[in-house]
């Protein structure tokens, strides 16, 4: 449904991919959650400490706590998918099934177009957050490198002077960096992602609501003896089929508000 979203979210280990079988890859998926949290994490920590051990000004607290704020939020957003994952998957069924799913191929078109806008919308948004981190890390390495400085100021428990314990440390910080921009692209756009198929859902409802005269229309054209009984009958369970779709609608919104709500008010 959001394949870019859940690739990077895949990659940050808070998706298991539900097309793997019990196996060996998906037994060690844990592991490799686990993993990838205590990496980053050990990252975040090393800022943390840095930032209140070698306090000098209050602008150079400022500059130190911008990178670290954005570490600290991607380390929310990857907990509240761990917490909330099987919602998230919830939310994935509940749109690819009945009755939010298309049913005919002018319901499939209007769902392809609101895809289309989405993975363009995905790209956009992934490959400037790509740039933007690739070239901070490539002016990293033509300003710090040379002088022995990190990536950014962090508390390393060894002295990293020396070239065999200063590249271990810099590029640690930089791949940690290149996780916390797979959880800030795939999370900010996931949540936006389903909102979006939520809008989808409305163009679909409205489209079954123009075509039930054209489907009792078609229905008087093969059949010459048809009874009004049965055309009323035929109309109220088209109906009923909307009506339920718009409730299904109201409880996809409310799936969405109480998903992502509280998690966007804590980062802000």
């Amino acid at each position: 449904m959001l394949p870019y979203s859940i690739a990077l979210l895949r990659a940050w280990g808070v998706w298991v991919p539900q097309d793997w079988w019990p196996t060996w890859r998906k037994k060690l998926y844990p592991a490799y959650t686990v993993f990838i949290i205590c990496f980053v994490y050990a990252n975040t920590l090393s800022q943390i400490i840095d930032l209140f051990t070698t306090y000098e000004s209050l602008k150079g607290f400022i500059n130190k706590s911008f990178i670290l704020l954005s570490t600290i939020a991607g380390g929310v957003k990857g907990t509240h998918c761990i917490l909330h994952r099987q919602q998230f998957i919830n939310l994935a069924k509940t749109l690819d099934s009945y009755p939010c799913r298309p049913e005919t191929p002018e319901e499939q078109m209007i769902q392809d177009e609101f895809k289309k806008k989405i993975k363009f919308m995905n790209r956009r948004y992934i490959t400037m957050h790509l740039f933007t981190i690739t070239t901070l890390t490539i002016a990293s390495v033509l300003r710090d490198v040379p002088k022995g400085e990190l990536y950014y100021k962090a508390w390393i428990p060894f002295n990293y002077t020396s070239p065999s314990r200063f590249w271990p440390a810099y590029v640690h910080q930089v791949i940690a960096h290149y996780f916390d921009l797979c959880m800030h692209a795939g999370y900010d756009t996931l949540a936006p992602g389903m909102m979006i198929h939520g809008c989808a859902q409305f163009a679909i409802l409205g489209h079954r609501f123009r075509a039930i005269p054209e489907h009792i229309k078609g229905r008087l054209q093969h059949s010459d003896h048809i009874q009004d009984r049965e055309l009323k009958a035929l109309e109220k369970k088209k109906l009923t089929e909307c009506v339920r779709h718009h409730l299904q609608i109201f409880e996809l919104c409310k799936l969405f508000y109480h998903t992502f709500s509280k998690n966007y008010r804590m980062i802000f």
